[in-house]
């Protein structure tokens, strides 16, 4: 169980291990401080949906899933996906004065970034207590 006034290192350090894996690898500054921030709210939130004092082991992967949407949701305009280096899909070709687009796949990412952001709501209704 984590309180939901701790800091949650373990969570904030998943968390970075995660959105590193969808590119964003150096998080330092105020970056780190919105990072700690984000993870805190999250926490308190989990914890006040279910209406307990700590937030249950069992939706650690709820509120790591929902940490990474809502730094994501917050650098939207980085949600490229780092795409500089990648290979992108070919969108359209012209042959006459040559024009190539490429496709950007915001659909997917907002996909993704929706999935994080409602991640595990099913799950957290089975920790739900009645407040009195």
């Amino acid at each position: 169980m984590i309180m939901c006034g701790d800091p949650c290192g373990q969570l904030l350090e998943d968390a970075e291990l995660q959105l590193a894996a969808y590119g964003y690898s150096d998080i330092t500054g105020a970056n780190l401080i919105t990072l700690r921030n984000i993870v805190k709210r999250t926490v308190s939130s989990i914890c006040n949906q279910c209406n307990v004092p700590e937030m249950p082991g069992g939706l650690y992967y709820v509120a790591l899933d929902r940490i990474c949407g809502q730094y994501l949701q917050q650098d939207i305009g980085r949600m490229q996906m780092d795409t500089e280096g990648t290979d992108r899909p070919v969108q359209s070709i012209s042959e006459g004065d040559t024009s190539i687009t490429f496709s950007s796949d915001t659909s997917k990412a907002e996909a993704l970034l929706q999935r994080l952001l409602t991640s595990g709501a099913d799950e957290i209704a089975k920790y739900r207590r009645l407040a009195w």
